[in-house]
């Protein structure tokens, strides 16, 4: 028999697998537009890219920690 998984960490996978998508998504539009648009605008994308990762980071320090403290 497997285990469940508690309605808390089915969020955070959610979650995290939201960030992940996004960022995937942001770093496939910042090769598309690599070398195609000016500077500024690549630097801008490149910004939204590098929070996108950081809300990866956090959905995975979320869950870990979630993990970690519930044990499920």
């Amino acid at each position: 028999m497997g285990k469940t998984i508690c309605e808390e960490k089915r969020h955070l996978l959610e979650t995290y697998q939201t960030a992940t998508r996004a960022y995937a998504d942001g770093v496939e539009k910042l090769r598309r537009q690599r070398g195609t648009i000016d500077k500024p605008e690549y630097d801008a994308l490149y910004r939204i890219t590098d929070e996108l990762h950081a809300g990866v980071t956090e959905a995975r320090e979320k869950l870990n920690v979630h993990v970690g403290l519930h044990g499920c």
